[in-house]
């Protein structure tokens, strides 16, 4: 790497450039711009199609020939990373998410592939990134350098609001109780119908509640407004890396009520008033009533601080320089790279 330059890096992303669809990794590439980076942008629009990954492994090599990046950085596993790591002849560092690593929830045809690609993926690379030591514990044996390190939220975006002033924007009644539950574009694993199930039970304890569903195709800069708008978020998936809608609800003071999945538990420990419960309707559903009984804002925002895209995209570029400082030798399996306060990274 020359030292006379900015480090750059093409961040491989799939899906397209607008939309929700993985607006957390291109917030990542402008934390890291901001920081001095050189990040270009390379977007797999149709990873799935086998039809279309010939050519679209030819357009990511010849782009990485033609911009010639210091390293290559796929933010997702699955094809997304195995596309990266044999299309690109210079390092390449893949962060895992979740579903790249958990795939009991997929359907029956890529319960076999999706893993054997992330897998494969993991075995070629020079760096891993997990968002959550339960990731990182899914990671096969490599040479690959492996850090935990959580996708950060946009401070700028998420914070703290007036709840009857976010309401007016959104032309919410000032007096009813809302809980907001993110089915997301993935709505088997986020399990919408064990959400619904508590719901009806709350309906039935609370008057003048309803249930908003984020079902991924809420623009990005109004998901603010709706955290600081709202009662509390709800989460009961299945499976999780670290799921950044909770950090973002810690940003805006939003109480939450959980399954322990995922790296919850860790995100949530020392923020009050949040829950966590088992996964069922009824242990949802009182959870729910007991923070909407005794309204509050959590104090979420101070523990957010440490989720910051600022934060975490500094953590990221010391370990793009480790890596290519000193490229993975032996087993680094156990050798797990932690960040100062990394319990929270």
């Amino acid at each position: 790497m020359a030292p006379d330059r900015s480090l750059r890096v093409l961040a491989v992303i799939p899906g397209t450039s607008t939309g929700v669809q993985m607006v957390f990794a291109r917030r990542q590439a402008a934390s890291l711009r901001r920081l001095g980076v050189d990040v270009a942008e390379f977007y797999l629009d149709a990873r799935s199609d086998c039809n279309r990954t010939p050519g679209l492994l030819l357009s990511l090599a010849r782009r990485i020939r033609k911009w010639r990046p210091d390293l290559v950085h796929a933010h997702y596993g699955s094809g997304t990373a195995a596309l990266t790591v044999l299309a690109s002849p210079v390092p390449v560092v893949v962060t895992f998410r979740g579903s790249d690593l958990h795939f009991r929830n997929l359907p029956r045809f890529k319960r076999a592939m999706v893993p054997a690609l992330s897998r494969f993926a993991a075995r070629r690379a020079a760096g891993v990134v997990c968002v959550s030591r339960e990731l990182a514990a899914m990671i096969p044996r490599s040479r690959a350098k492996v850090t935990i390190l959580a996708t950060g939220v946009d401070a700028e975006a998420f914070y703290p609001t007036e709840r009857q002033q976010a309401r007016q924007q959104l032309g919410w009644d000032a007096c009813e109780k809302v809980v907001v539950f993110n089915a997301g574009l993935s709505q088997a694993v986020k399990r919408p119908d064990l959400a619904k199930a508590a719901f009806a039970q709350v309906e039935r304890s609370i008057e003048k509640v309803r249930l908003h569903v984020l079902d991924g195709t809420t623009p990005p800069e109004r998901v603010p407004l709706v955290f600081n708008a709202a009662d509390c978020l709800l989460l009961c998936s299945d499976t999780e890396g670290s799921p950044t809608v909770v950090q973002e609800a810690l940003a805006c003071n939003l109480p939450v009520v959980s399954v322990d999945v995922g790296d919850v538990r860790e995100i949530l420990s020392g923020v009050t008033p949040s829950i966590l419960v088992e996964r069922d309707p009824a242990s949802l559903a009182r959870g729910i009533v007991r923070l909407l009984t005794t309204p509050a804002r959590s104090d979420g925002s101070r523990k957010a601080q440490q989720y910051s895209t600022e934060t975490i995209a500094g953590r990221l570029l010391d370990f793009f320089r480790d890596v290519l400082a000193a490229p993975a030798r032996g087993n680094q399996r156990a050798q797990v790279a932690e960040a100062p306060d990394a319990r929270w990274c």
